[in-house]
């Protein structure tokens, strides 16, 4: 039984690491874009094991200016800015973790879901 939970763990990671690669490539497209530095600085991980996994993503993007010093501008449009933020390029969005997540929701599921399935069938089941 210990090797049908290896695969199904197995199984369940390579999938929680497909989501992330996506999550970070989606929310890179439709993240702000000024200099590029926001989108450079999209990165996620994985953590956890089988039905315990998840995916992390972060976007600290920081700049230095004269009146705030050090300043997080990648927290601040995806956390604090007013919807009315007037973003400067056509298709960007302020919750682009947040929409991305919506957006590809149900096709993450449907990868999970297979290589669970896959890998339980690979054991006979």
């Amino acid at each position: 039984m210990r090797a049908n939970s290896n695969d199904v763990e197995r199984g369940t990671r390579e999938s929680m690491d497909q989501i992330k690669d996506d999550w970070i490539q989606k929310s890179r497209d439709v993240a702000p874009l000024e200099t590029g530095n926001l989108r450079r600085q999209i990165h996620g991980y994985t953590e956890g094991a089988g039905a315990n996994s998840k995916v992390i993503v972060t976007g600290n993007a920081t700049n230095s200016s004269r009146g705030y010093g050090r300043f997080n501008y990648g927290y601040y449009l995806h956390e604090e800015a007013p919807a009315s933020t007037n973003l400067s390029t056509p298709g960007t969005t302020l919750k682009f973790f947040d929409e991305t997540a919506l957006a590809r929701e149900r096709e993450w599921m449907r990868w999970l879901e297979e290589d669970i399935r896959q890998a339980a069938r690979r054991r006979g089941f």
